[in-house]
């Protein structure tokens, strides 16, 4: 957890939950590249700090239920990988890409925050402490709980789930003890989980029928019905795209209702590129005209913005093009009165052989955007092409003397997710925005929309660390610390 100092007494009260870096290390914990005097894109010289105005306010490793001090220290961890993490008052909610042994069959930890959202002083920050509630297990062993959403009123979680076989480097067999079976079904969906009781989470209704499962999702609650956006990613067999559910409370019922993909066709040649990925979506109701919007991260086929007012009649009404569209999410009110949103890359390490590896700058450690999205509803027959306010890059190797690239191993220097957020000076009702970027090994960065001109300024970081076992590390995606992946 982290908070800057700069950001005012509200912010000083708001405490950051990022996932890997305070929640949940031990997913990720590993060596960092050693310094021999040459440019080291790893920067080993900052793993374990943070900037001037920025503090660590708290650790738990996930490893059992109950406090940070009796259940949560680095030397008792969770073993396996640790994805998403959504926060509804005085819960956070965060998501397990693998459980092995010694704690197998987890899906989902239910975390009891309420202590940092009461502190008022730094003192009581000091005696703040997270406590795991409980874990709900992993319906299907051959899955990964890949993106865990929560409802507006905080009674259901969303999780999107994905065949581990499908996925990164946990590739293991029913008879190793040492880590996830793949003996579940090959498929993964949509599950829907009852959290009224946060140390009782039930199963409310599930939709696994996907070949390679729903990658991430979201939840949004449009007419007075609840309605589910997922992301099939890969493309298999002619079944990308986003799909929508219709969440039925008294059922649970997972009900499809529409899917969209872009209008464009994707490159099939040998080499296909531009690669067409249907990766992430965000849904807000637009802060001026309070409609239904979708900010649909497509890689290659950029940022898609939809009018989802109708569920089953989806139309698009913007596009900012870019390659490697990773993940979107709009500001949560109009900034200097204009309407704007984040998207960013992902730069993947170049092993893959799918078009994946062409990325778009491969002398940098991937590109944050700053968006317009202000014209999207000027004219919703039409779609608009949204312009580029300002970019922010961590490190580019075209810009350092004596540099020729940067090395990617795992994903390890991209971007990953983060929330744009909205500080109010309590004193003087200054407004603020802020992005809060997570920065995989880059740990996270926090950056200021500066309406001056338009333009994205860092004023802090944090690269925590912690010393976790090795046999905690997770495999197949990065063992590198730290390896934040969202904060929220």
């Amino acid at each position: 957890m982290a908070y800057s100092n700069s950001f005012g007494e509200a912010t000083r009260r708001t405490v950051l939950k990022a996932t890997a870096g305070a929640l949940g290390v031990a997913a990720v914990s590993g060596t960092a590249a050693a310094s021999d005097g040459e440019y080291d894109p790893y920067q080993p010289e900052t793993i374990g700090k943070s900037s001037d105005n920025v503090s660590n306010a708290g650790y738990h490793s996930m490893g059992a239920i109950g406090s940070e001090s009796t259940a949560g220290r680095p030397e008792n961890p969770h073993y396996g990988g640790i994805t998403e993490v959504r926060v509804h008052g005085d819960y956070a909610f965060v998501g397990l890409f693998s459980s092995r042994d010694e704690t197998d069959g987890r899906g989902v930890a239910i975390v009891d925050i309420s202590d940092y959202n009461r502190a008022e002083t730094e003192a009581d920050l000091d005696q703040a402490e997270m406590t795991v509630l409980s874990f709900f297990g992993n319906q299907n062993p051959g899955t990964a709980i890949m993106d865990v959403k929560v409802s507006a009123d905080g009674n259901y979680l969303f999780l999107g789930t994905q065949p581990i076989t499908a996925l990164f480097g946990e590739l293991t067999t029913s008879t190793d003890s040492d880590a996830d079976s793949t003996s579940g079904t090959n498929t993964g969906g949509v599950v829907a989980v009852d959290v009224t009781d946060k140390g009782n989470p039930t199963i409310a209704g599930t939709f696994d029928a996907f070949t390679t499962g729903i990658h991430n999702l979201f939840h949004h609650r449009i007419g007075g019905n609840d309605y589910v956006f997922a992301c099939k990613d890969i493309e298999y067999a002619g079944d990308a795209g986003m799909y929508v559910f219709e969440f039925h409370r008294d059922t649970g019922l997972l009900e499809l209702v529409n899917r969209w993909t872009v209008p464009e066709e994707p490159n099939t040649d040998a080499a296909p590129f531009p690669f067409f990925y249907c990766h992430d979506v965000e849904v807000q109701d637009d802060p001026k005209t309070g409609t239904p919007t979708a900010y649909l991260s497509y890689w290659d086929a950029g940022l898609q913005v939809l009018d989802v007012s109708d569920p089953t009649s989806i139309t698009r009404i913007g596009r900012f093009e870019m390659r490697q569209a990773h993940f979107a999410t709009p500001a949560p009110d109009l900034v200097d009165g204009k309407r704007v949103c984040i998207a960013s890359h992902e730069e993947p390490s170049g092993d893959y052989d799918d078009g994946m590896e062409e990325k778009s700058n491969p002398k940098s450690t991937g590109t944050v955007f700053l968006v317009d999205a202000d014209g999207i509803y000027e004219d919703p027959s039409v779609t608009t092409d949204l312009p580029l306010l300002d970019d922010w890059t961590w490190q580019n190797a075209t810009t350092i003397e004596g540099v020729d690239d940067i090395e990617f191993t795992d994903f390890a220097l991209s971007p990953h997710n983060s929330t744009v957020e909205k500080h109010v000076d309590p004193r003087s009702g200054a407004v603020e925005f802020y992005v809060h970027q997570a920065h995989y090994h880059g740990g996270l960065r926090y950056l200021n929309i500066d309406t001056g001109d338009w333009s994205l300024v860092e004023t802090g970081w944090s690269r925590p660390q912690y010393d976790v076992p090795e046999a905690s590390m997770m495999e197949g995606l990065n063992a590198t610390t730290p390896n934040i992946w969202g904060p929220m």
